[in-house]
Protein backbone atom coordinates (compact mmCIF):
# COMPACT_ATOMS: atom_id res chain seq x y z
CA UNK A 1 0.00 0.00 0.00
CA UNK A 2 1.38 3.19 -1.17
CA UNK A 3 1.24 6.43 1.35
CA UNK A 4 -1.19 8.28 -0.55
CA UNK A 5 -3.28 4.82 0.43
CA UNK A 6 -2.34 4.74 4.03
CA UNK A 7 -3.25 8.17 4.89
CA UNK A 8 -6.51 8.63 3.41
CA UNK A 9 -6.67 5.29 5.00
CA UNK A 10 -6.34 7.08 8.22
CA UNK A 11 -8.30 9.88 6.91
CA UNK A 12 -11.39 7.25 6.54
CA UNK A 13 -11.17 5.96 9.42
CA UNK A 14 -10.84 9.09 11.86
CA UNK A 15 -13.56 10.86 10.26
CA UNK A 16 -15.65 7.38 10.16
CA UNK A 17 -16.15 6.99 6.41
CA UNK A 18 -16.44 3.47 5.19
CA UNK A 19 -12.52 1.94 3.92
CA UNK A 20 -14.33 0.83 0.97
CA UNK A 21 -13.14 4.79 -0.45
CA UNK A 22 -9.71 3.06 -0.33
CA UNK A 23 -10.45 1.36 -3.23
CA UNK A 24 -11.15 4.90 -5.45
CA UNK A 25 -8.95 5.05 -8.63
CA UNK A 26 -8.25 1.84 -9.02
CA UNK A 27 -5.15 0.74 -10.70
CA UNK A 28 -4.79 -2.87 -12.94
CA UNK A 29 -4.81 -5.56 -10.54
CA UNK A 30 -7.21 -3.68 -7.64
CA UNK A 31 -11.22 -4.44 -7.02
CA UNK A 32 -13.16 -2.43 -8.95
CA UNK A 33 -15.12 0.48 -7.12
CA UNK A 34 -18.76 -0.05 -7.48
CA UNK A 35 -20.97 1.97 -9.37
CA UNK A 36 -24.75 2.92 -10.10
CA UNK A 37 -25.50 4.64 -13.25
CA UNK A 38 -28.83 5.37 -15.57
CA UNK A 39 -30.04 5.00 -18.65
CA UNK A 40 -32.09 7.70 -20.13
CA UNK A 41 -35.06 5.76 -19.59
CA UNK A 42 -34.04 4.86 -16.06
CA UNK A 43 -32.43 1.34 -16.68
CA UNK A 44 -30.25 0.97 -13.93
CA UNK A 45 -26.60 -0.48 -13.95
CA UNK A 46 -24.46 -1.42 -11.46
CA UNK A 47 -20.91 -3.37 -10.72
CA UNK A 48 -22.68 -5.87 -8.71
CA UNK A 49 -24.95 -6.64 -12.34
CA UNK A 50 -21.56 -7.35 -14.39
CA UNK A 51 -20.20 -10.26 -11.84
CA UNK A 52 -19.34 -13.45 -13.62
CA UNK A 53 -19.17 -11.09 -16.90
CA UNK A 54 -16.13 -9.57 -18.57
CA UNK A 55 -17.00 -5.57 -18.74
CA UNK A 56 -15.31 -3.44 -21.08
CA UNK A 57 -16.38 0.27 -20.08
CA UNK A 58 -16.25 2.91 -22.46
CA UNK A 59 -16.39 6.61 -20.29
CA UNK A 60 -16.80 9.37 -22.10
CA UNK A 61 -18.23 12.82 -22.29
CA UNK A 62 -20.52 13.33 -25.80
CA UNK A 63 -17.46 15.50 -27.29
CA UNK A 64 -15.29 12.42 -27.42
CA UNK A 65 -17.49 9.70 -27.98
CA UNK A 66 -15.95 9.21 -31.64
CA UNK A 67 -12.35 8.86 -29.74
CA UNK A 68 -11.79 5.02 -29.84
CA UNK A 69 -14.68 4.03 -32.64
CA UNK A 70 -12.11 2.12 -34.06
CA UNK A 71 -11.55 0.05 -30.61
CA UNK A 72 -15.76 -0.13 -30.68
CA UNK A 73 -15.75 -1.56 -34.14
CA UNK A 74 -13.28 -4.08 -33.46
CA UNK A 75 -14.84 -5.24 -30.35
CA UNK A 76 -18.07 -5.95 -32.10
CA UNK A 77 -16.00 -7.59 -34.90
CA UNK A 78 -14.44 -10.00 -31.68
CA UNK A 79 -17.49 -10.55 -30.34
CA UNK A 80 -18.88 -12.12 -34.06
CA UNK A 81 -15.71 -14.16 -34.84
CA UNK A 82 -16.95 -17.63 -34.48
CA UNK A 83 -13.64 -18.74 -33.10
CA UNK A 84 -13.87 -16.20 -30.07
CA UNK A 85 -14.16 -17.98 -26.95
CA UNK A 86 -16.89 -16.44 -26.39
CA UNK A 87 -16.01 -14.49 -22.82
CA UNK A 88 -16.66 -11.15 -23.76
CA UNK A 89 -20.60 -10.22 -22.57
CA UNK A 90 -20.86 -6.78 -22.20
CA UNK A 91 -19.57 -3.74 -23.77
CA UNK A 92 -20.79 -0.98 -21.07
CA UNK A 93 -21.62 2.40 -22.73
CA UNK A 94 -21.39 5.56 -19.85
CA UNK A 95 -21.55 8.82 -20.81
CA UNK A 96 -20.60 11.87 -18.32
CA UNK A 97 -23.69 13.78 -17.33
CA UNK A 98 -22.73 15.24 -14.22
CA UNK A 99 -22.68 18.60 -16.03
CA UNK A 100 -26.23 18.23 -16.89
CA UNK A 101 -28.48 20.51 -14.46
CA UNK A 102 -31.99 20.47 -13.67
CA UNK A 103 -33.86 22.17 -16.99
CA UNK A 104 -32.17 19.94 -19.25
CA UNK A 105 -32.13 16.79 -17.60
CA UNK A 106 -34.89 15.89 -20.10
CA UNK A 107 -33.17 16.64 -22.75
CA UNK A 108 -29.90 14.79 -21.47
CA UNK A 109 -31.97 11.79 -21.27
CA UNK A 110 -33.96 11.61 -24.87
CA UNK A 111 -30.40 11.85 -26.36
CA UNK A 112 -28.83 8.88 -24.32
CA UNK A 113 -31.84 6.80 -25.68
CA UNK A 114 -31.85 8.16 -29.06
CA UNK A 115 -28.00 6.74 -29.33
CA UNK A 116 -28.37 4.07 -27.48
CA UNK A 117 -31.06 3.03 -30.36
CA UNK A 118 -28.37 4.70 -32.66
CA UNK A 119 -25.43 2.36 -31.46
CA UNK A 120 -27.76 -0.95 -30.33
CA UNK A 121 -26.71 -0.87 -27.00
CA UNK A 122 -27.66 0.94 -23.81
CA UNK A 123 -25.69 4.18 -22.93
CA UNK A 124 -25.55 4.93 -19.53
CA UNK A 125 -25.54 8.15 -17.62
CA UNK A 126 -23.39 9.21 -14.80
CA UNK A 127 -25.52 11.35 -13.69
CA UNK A 128 -23.53 12.58 -10.34
CA UNK A 129 -20.06 12.31 -11.39
CA UNK A 130 -19.59 9.62 -8.87
CA UNK A 131 -18.45 6.96 -11.29
CA UNK A 132 -15.84 9.19 -12.59
CA UNK A 133 -14.45 10.16 -9.31
CA UNK A 134 -14.57 6.87 -7.89
CA UNK A 135 -12.60 5.32 -11.01
CA UNK A 136 -10.50 8.42 -11.61
CA UNK A 137 -11.42 8.88 -15.12
CA UNK A 138 -9.66 11.91 -17.12
CA UNK A 139 -12.13 14.29 -18.30
CA UNK A 140 -12.91 15.25 -21.29
CA UNK A 141 -11.28 12.08 -22.67
CA UNK A 142 -12.35 8.34 -23.53
CA UNK A 143 -11.71 6.10 -20.79
CA UNK A 144 -11.66 1.96 -21.54
CA UNK A 145 -11.38 0.08 -18.50
CA UNK A 146 -12.10 -3.58 -18.51
CA UNK A 147 -12.98 -5.72 -15.32
CA UNK A 148 -13.16 -9.18 -15.24
CA UNK A 149 -15.53 -11.63 -14.54
CA UNK A 150 -14.20 -11.78 -10.73
CA UNK A 151 -15.00 -7.58 -9.95
CA UNK A 152 -10.89 -7.05 -10.99
CA UNK A 153 -9.52 -3.50 -13.07
CA UNK A 154 -7.37 -5.63 -16.07
CA UNK A 155 -6.86 -2.94 -18.02
CA UNK A 156 -7.20 0.79 -18.23
CA UNK A 157 -6.49 3.55 -20.66
CA UNK A 158 -7.21 7.38 -20.97
CA UNK A 159 -7.25 8.94 -24.51
CA UNK A 160 -7.15 7.21 -27.99
CA UNK A 161 -5.87 3.72 -28.21
CA UNK A 162 -3.95 3.16 -31.20
CA UNK A 163 -3.77 -0.44 -33.58
CA UNK A 164 -0.80 -1.81 -31.29
CA UNK A 165 -3.18 -0.86 -28.52
CA UNK A 166 -6.19 -2.36 -30.16
CA UNK A 167 -4.59 -5.58 -30.39
CA UNK A 168 -3.38 -5.51 -27.26
CA UNK A 169 -6.70 -5.21 -25.96
CA UNK A 170 -8.41 -7.63 -28.02
CA UNK A 171 -5.60 -10.46 -26.70
CA UNK A 172 -6.55 -9.59 -23.17
CA UNK A 173 -10.66 -10.38 -23.48
CA UNK A 174 -9.28 -13.32 -25.16
CA UNK A 175 -7.42 -14.44 -22.07
CA UNK A 176 -10.20 -13.23 -20.12
CA UNK A 177 -12.60 -15.40 -21.90
CA UNK A 178 -10.58 -18.89 -22.42
CA UNK A 179 -9.73 -18.36 -18.29
CA UNK A 180 -13.59 -18.19 -17.85
CA UNK A 181 -14.46 -20.79 -20.05
CA UNK A 182 -11.76 -23.18 -17.83
CA UNK A 183 -13.10 -22.04 -14.79
CA UNK A 184 -16.53 -23.56 -16.14
CA UNK A 185 -18.60 -19.94 -16.47
CA UNK A 186 -21.21 -19.98 -19.32
CA UNK A 187 -20.86 -17.27 -21.18
CA UNK A 188 -22.98 -15.36 -23.78
CA UNK A 189 -22.83 -17.25 -26.87
CA UNK A 190 -22.72 -20.05 -24.08
CA UNK A 191 -26.35 -19.26 -22.29
CA UNK A 192 -27.82 -17.36 -24.83
CA UNK A 193 -27.96 -13.70 -23.48
CA UNK A 194 -26.81 -10.74 -24.02
CA UNK A 195 -26.82 -7.52 -21.93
Amino acid sequence: MNLKAIIAAGLCFFLGFPIVCMAANPKVGEKAPFFRVKSGDDKELTLDMLKGKVAVIFYETKEVVEKNRAVKEALKKLGRDESYPSGISVAVAVVDCSGAFWPFTRIWRSKLVENSKKEGLTIYGDWDGRMSSDYGMKPDESNVIVVDAGGIVRYRKAGEIDRPGIDELKELLRELASKMKRAGMKTEKESGKSQ
